[in-house]
């Protein structure tokens, strides 16, 4: 399975794509032929966010690694470190589209402003996350997290996150709140399904007329 962040390396370019991290879908949409006469011709790398960082994105800290057994005859690790790296970081001042920092243990606060799919699953000393034009916030266990703005999320999923007390979903359609026994509002306007078992018995829920509420 490819994750976050993925490239491809040719002998001379590297390549990724702004609709996700699948290597074959970056080799399909960018022509290139992975198998030649004498092997492979490229190199499939990721290189994740660790449970080391502390605020995002922090590239320094990233780990990398080749997602093939075999190598072209002209590919080095370190220089191909050093090349997905570089990549890495200009990809980085162009706005991650995809934002998948799951189980970064260590974050305390996340901004991607500009990523469409943001995923802090896990991430227990996240306090401040910030995803305002994200289409998909997943938040599930961050238990420090008090605040989270999500107005464009169509789906926000904060499944127990204990310390939450604010939490704007105004243009989400289903909303996961379950278990968060601090939260005494929850604003989701146009939510047509909210799972809120577990939270709080005097919490107020403001959602479509007519929408699915599990308490």
């Amino acid at each position: 399975m490819c994750n976050f962040a993925s490239f491809v390396l040719t002998k001379d370019q590297v390549f990724y794509s702004e609709n996700g991290d699948s290597h074959s879908e970056i080799i399909s949409s960018n022509n290139l032929y992975e198998w030649g006469s004498h092997g492979p011709n490229i190199v499939k790398v990721e290189i994740r966010p660790t449970d080391k960082i502390k605020k995002w994105p922090s590239l320094r800290a990233w780990k990398f690694t080749i997602d093939q057994d075999v190598l072209p005859i002209w590919a080095e690790v370190e220089i191909c470190e050093k090349r997905t790296r570089t990549a890495l970081q200009r990809r980085a001042k162009k706005g991650f589209k995809t934002v998948d920092a799951s189980d970064c243990t260590a974050l305390t606060e996340l901004k991607a402003d500009a990523a469409k799919h943001v995923d802090a699953r896990g991430c227990t000393a996240l306090t401040e996350l910030k995803a305002d034009a994200a289409k998909s916030v997943y938040a599930s266990g961050c238990t420090a997290l008090t605040e989270l703005k999500a107005d464009a999320a169509k789906s926000v999923y904060a499944r127990g996150c204990t310390a939450l007390t604010e939490l704007k979903a105004d243009a989400a359609k289903s909303v996961d709140v379950s278990g968060c026994t601090a939260l005494t509002e929850l604003k989701a306007d146009a939510a047509e399904s909210v799972y809120a078992r577990g939270c709080n018995p005097n919490l107020k829920i403001k959602a479509k007329k007519g929408a699915v509420i599990y308490r």
